[in-house]
């Protein structure tokens, strides 16, 4: 068992103390920076969670710099601070479990991730890209609930961030898009598959080294805090290529052989069942033939 104790400081917001069982998993932590790149008080802030994404790594920790109230503000952050109740920056909310508002809480904010960090966690999240052009890419990624993990609904949301954006150092993972917010019930040693495009503009395909995409899945609102997250996962560029549909014999490219494959194994179970009914037929020639010639030089 472990208790989950929030710590409280100025402006801070408590929450209770939670038990639950110890669970199998290593947690990749989510931290929302809500900022404004005219917000001096957030520059600390900012240079503080840079150093602990330095130090941590992308594994560990899922910086999202949400800005708010300036040029490089989205909808998707102006709703999120809303259902935070964020009314001064910085604020700092880590897996939507603790919450800071200042910048004389820098410590707090660093033990709080630590914190969060040392509690495992029974949810597991894998993505891949499949790149559609220099500027778009088909983000591919699976949620998953291991075998011995509790029954939960999450809520799961895929976001593509700049890192280093707008300019300085202070300036780290800013969220650019957001698709998701489907939820999904999942069931012990199931998982949720789901598949996004996203377009960059032009100033992120300019820079694709430093955009990375960062899924989590937390426990749906409202309300919107406490709603623990449960898990957090970062794709850096090189992003990790997605399987073709198509590709059976696993070389990257859809062609000959694997329409050979295909017929060989045509209205049987297993050796061409692209599409996951359980037998290989007319709609997995359609998948392969509509995929034919791609990864191939």
């Amino acid at each position: 068992m472990f208790n989950r104790i929030v710590g409280c400081g100025v402006l801070l917001v408590c929450t209770a103390v939670v038990s639950g069982p110890a669970l199998a998993g290593e947690r990749c932590v989510v931290g929302e920076e809500f900022t404004a790149t005219w917000c001096g008080p957030c520059v600390p802030v900012g240079n503080a969670m840079s150093a602990m994404l330095d130090q941590l790594g992308d594994n560990r920790f899922a910086l999202l710099q949400v800005h708010i109230s300036d040029n490089v503000t989205i909808p998707w952050g102006t709703a999120r601070a809303n259902q935070y109740g964020v009314t001064a920056i910085p604020t700092m909310v880590i897996d939507s479990t603790y919450k800071y508002v200042g910048s004389n809480l820098i410590a707090q904010m660093q033990a709080a991730i630590n914190a969060r960090m040392s509690i495992p966690t029974d949810t597991l999240i894998n993505m891949t890209a499949q790149e559609l052009s220099p500027s778009s890419f088909k983000v591919n990624g699976t949620v998953s609930l291991e075998a011995t993990g509790t029954e939960k609904t999450v809520r799961i949301w895929v976001v593509q961030v700049l890192d280093y954006y707008p300019s300085g150092s202070h300036h780290r993972n800013c969220v650019r898009q957001v698709q998701g917010g489907v939820d999904v019930t999942l069931q012990p040693g199931g998982q949720y598959n789901f598949a996004y495009t996203f377009n960059l503009a032009a100033v992120d395909a300019q820079n694709l080294s430093r955009v990375k995409f960062i899924a989590f899945a937390q426990k749906p609102g409202p309300p919107y805090f406490p709603a623990e997250v449960y898990q957090g996962h970062v794709m850096t560029h090189p992003f990790p290529p997605s399987p073709i549909p198509g590709d059976l014999d696993g070389d990257g490219c859809v062609g000959q052989p694997d329409l050979g494959i295909l017929l060989g194994n045509y209205g049987l179970t297993d050796g061409g069942d692209i599409d996951g009914d359980g037998v290989t037929g007319q709609a997995d020639l359609g998948i392969l033939l509509a995929n034919y010639g791609q990864g191939c030089q």
